[in-house]
């Protein structure tokens, strides 16, 4: 509901525009309000963007979290335990994710389409939303039991990719690993 516009300065005269003075750097004119903004505006992603991108954020990475619990990469199986999990914890967020999708999720959704849509959501997301993700993808990871190094290490690079920290990760999977059942 805007459009962009290249505002000039004018000398005026009686509010009488005479003569342009300048041609100003382009803007977008908000049609309902008349309102200016910086063309930086045009990059922040609409309600429906964001909520298509951490949807996606979430399905790519359960379906990492639970492909790095396998002991065997071309073993599509996933541990009943571990959907049933997944599962809750999507419908909780307010995502349907039918396990057939999961199912989906894991033979197709590669590890860098993972990581790239994670990192669409570094801006986005606070750090407690960074902590709160991480978190949950631990439970799943937790579901089957202990957390293997596998498991760890992808829920690492979960958290790099959402931009977080060293120590803020490590915090997140001592707690998550010491209190599964609050996982």
């Amino acid at each position: 509901m805007g459009a962009e516009v290249a505002p000039q300065r004018w000398f005026a005269v009686c509010h009488l525009r005479i003569v342009p003075l300048a041609t100003l750097p382009n803007e977008v004119e908000c049609h309902v309000c008349g309102h200016h903004s910086d063309l930086a505006v045009l990059d922040v992603p609409t309600t429906d963007q964001l909520a298509e991108y951490l949807s996606m954020a979430v399905r790519s990475a359960v379906a990492f979290v639970v492909r790095s619990g396998r002991t065997n990469a071309f073993d599509f199986h996933v541990d009943a335990t571990v959907r049933e999990t997944a599962i809750a914890i999507m419908t909780a967020e307010g995502h349907e994710y039918p396990a057939e999708q999961l199912d989906d999720d894991v033979a197709n959704l590669g590890d860098d389409q993972a990581r790239s849509s994670l990192q669409r959501l570094t801006a986005e997301l606070t750090p407690h939303g960074k902590q709160s993700f991480l978190h949950r993808m631990a439970a799943i990871a937790l579901a089957d039991g202990p957390m293997s190094a596998r498991e760890q290490h992808a829920l690492v690079e979960v958290g790099v990719a959402l931009g977080m920290s060293a120590p803020h990760i490590n915090g997140v999977l001592a707690v998550a690993a010491l209190q599964p059942e609050a996982a």
